[in-house]
């Protein structure tokens, strides 16, 4: 019997704690600094998550490091950001998860790309711009023409009874 009220007090203790460590951080814990500019938020703060408030905490330290040019040009893209339509921001969303599922090889590869790309010409670049929108986000053609040539030459090689 003192082995069941010993093991129902520790489990009752671990939902307790389980409970206050999960509840957040009050607004009065925050710094003056953190208050300042999660202001917006303070009627809220108690409803959300601890995870959400530890972002957005976060989100603080990391914008009180930025220096005022750095800043300014946050807000600026903050800005556009925000008349984006839904549906321009789903996109990004989207663009962005490919981007950080990609291995790092293939980051420096595309990251390589866009330099050259920056590199050319501003006519050049609203050229192959309006190409790659109009084509329907196609493969470009030097690339299917060597995937092309690149499965004739694995059906020749399997039709010569090769397989690889």
């Amino acid at each position: 019997m003192k082995n069941r009220s010993f093991i129902l007090s520790v489990f009752l203790f671990g939902c307790i704690c389980t409970q206050l460590w999960a509840q957040g951080i009050p607004w009065e814990d925050l710094s003056d600094d953190e208050k300042a500019v999660l202001t917006p938020f303070k009627n809220q703060w108690s409803n959300f998550p601890k995870h959400r408030q530890d972002n957005l905490r976060k989100g603080v330290n990391r914008w009180q490091s930025l220096t005022p040019k750095e800043r300014q040009a946050f807000k600026k893209r903050f800005g556009k950001w925000k008349n984006f339509s839904p549906e321009k921001r789903q996109r990004i969303r989207k663009r962005f998860k490919r981007y950080s599922e990609m291995s790092p090889e293939k980051r420096k590869q595309l990251k390589k790309r866009y330099q050259n790309f920056k590199k050319l010409p501003l006519e050049k670049r609203k050229r192959l711009r309006r190409i790659w929108r109009d084509s329907g986000y196609k493969v470009p053609k030097a690339r299917a023409k060597r995937q092309k040539r690149g499965m004739k030459e694995k059906k020749r090689r399997f039709s010569d009874g090769r397989k690889n």
